[in-house]
């Protein structure tokens, strides 16, 4: 059970990773041609309403337009969210997030590897592995949605 979810876990951190990777060169680009923070401006139609007019970079100059349509207030506003300074933060904290979860997983097969090495408590080792078996890989695996 353990090692299929082993393979599992590290398969879904290895896609994440390939994932976060290009949210950083497109995020990347973005910050380089645009200022930071993006926003939606809002602005009222005829009939008194609010909506979004554009989004906008930090200097004020539009990022997204699209043609001679509005864009919806709530569209608008997930599009200003992905800020190219937050999507980079995101991405490190998600870089950061997969290399914990993987020294976890690195730990327990080294507990693993020294329950075959006679130099080990026999007991210690069992302890350890039976606690990543019983419930720490399968807290991350429910983590992951793989439970």
């Amino acid at each position: 059970m353990s090692d299929d979810l082993v393979a599992r876990l590290r398969h879904a951190w290895a896609e994440r990773e390939r994932q976060l990777a290009e949210d950083f060169e497109l995020a990347q680009v973005a910050d380089a041609l645009t200022a930071s923070p993006w926003t939606s401006r809002v602005t009222q139609d005829a009939n008194g309403s609010n909506v979004c007019g554009r989004i906008v970079d930090g200097e004020g100059y539009a990022v997204v337009h699209v043609g001679d349509q509005t864009p919806e207030r709530a569209v608008a506003e997930h599009i200003a969210r992905h800020d190219p300074a937050r999507v980079l933060a995101e991405v490190e904290r998600g870089r950061r997030d997969i290399a914990a979860k993987r020294s976890i997983l690195d730990r327990y097969e080294d507990a693993l590897a020294r329950q075959q090495d006679p130099e080990y408590s026999e007991i210690a080792t069992d302890v350890q592995v039976e606690e990543y078996q019983d419930w720490i890989i399968p807290a991350l695996a429910e983590a992951e949605g793989l439970a």
